[in-house]
């Protein structure tokens, strides 16, 4: 039996430290799943799903799903390569 690290020790994050790299993208329903699912599928690095408010243009509070990287090239390949995060925009 091979013992598979990324099994042994996961990515994900219970917060996100002030010196990651964030991603802010807007929320809907199970986005923070969906989102956490493919970085787990996808991403080498060490990252954070998490919701936050954020103030829209109107200056209401919304409800936005933030992904933090570890590394910058894990942020920089889940903005060109996600597809979730290509059908919001």
């Amino acid at each position: 039996m091979k013992i598979i690290p990324r099994n042994v020790f996961y990515e994900k994050m219970t917060f996100c430290p002030v010196y990651w790299e964030k991603v802010t993208v807007p929320n809907r329903y199970k986005a923070a799943e969906e989102y956490n699912n493919w970085l787990f599928a996808n991403i080498s690095g060490r990252f954070h799903v998490g919701k936050c408010l954020t103030l829209d243009k109107d200056n209401r509070l919304t409800e936005m799903v933030e992904i933090g990287f570890e590394q910058k090239k894990d942020s920089t390949y889940f903005l060109l390569a996600c597809p979730l995060f290509q059908k919001q925009t």
